[in-house]
């Protein structure tokens, strides 16, 4: 599971975050995490704060791409920023080529990212998923950090951060709808609901069985 769907759900941890420094601003505003108009990478480079990498990731100077971004509207005029955004995705990245050969499933190109066929998509895509597409997600249960694990920019952090841990597929599978509210509920893949979830450790399930038919769990449970 990826790295940023480990613990509470990261949306209300920065919007909590970002209410608490506008209290104490004695500011108003509107935020937004990761969910609406405002281009929240390309507004953190304006501000200073990093680069976007091959990967399409935002790169903080000192943390890396495993970063939360939040924004908060003010209401009052700001200078727009002083700092260029790149043209095109990895200028900094010379010729490291690491995400985009990592990238299980091609979605990493010169020209960026192809969003259908990035498997942390996949994976919280509601409906059937394709037989190809089945077959790549496996041992993913929710989103994919091979793009972030293989950078250089992110090798401390990785360190630091140890043992991506595991999850027993087949607990999942035994959830109810109110069990799995209960546990997953605040945590970052569970906005998608149990659907998705259980049909991913279904696919994980047949993987490590070495079953050959993964459509037929799609329509199963198709993520509703």
């Amino acid at each position: 599971m990826a790295r940023v769907a480990w613990g509470q759900d990261y949306h209300r941890v920065m919007r909590e975050m970002l209410e608490r420094v506008l209290q104490r601003m004695g500011l108003t505003g509107q935020i937004q995490v990761d969910s609406g108009p405002w281009p929240e990478k390309e507004l953190a480079v304006k501000a200073g704060l990093g680069w976007i990498g091959r990967n399409t990731l935002f790169y903080h100077w000192q943390a890396g791409s495993f970063v939360n971004l939040g924004v908060a509207l003010l209401p009052f005029p700001a200078d727009g920023g002083k700092n260029e955004i790149e043209k095109k995705p990895g200028s900094r990245c010379g010729q490291c080529r690491r995400c985009l050969e990592a990238c299980p499933g091609g979605a990493l190109t010169e020209q960026g990212l192809v969003v259908s066929r990035c498997l942390s998509a996949v994976s919280q895509r509601r409906g059937d998923i394709t037989e190809a597409e089945a077959r790549l997600l496996p041992p993913r249960l929710y989103g994919c950090d091979d793009c972030q694990k293989v950078c250089p920019y992110n090798r401390e952090q990785v360190k630091k951060m140890g043992d991506w841990g595991w999850i027993d597929v087949d607990e999942v599978l035994s959830l109810s709808n109110r069990q799995f509210k209960e546990s997953w509920g605040k945590t970052a893949a569970g906005w998608r609901g149990a659907g998705v979830i259980r049909r991913n450790a279904r696919l994980i399930t047949i993987s490590q069985n070495g079953q050959k038919n993964m459509v037929y769990w799609n329509k199963k449970d198709n993520g509703g």
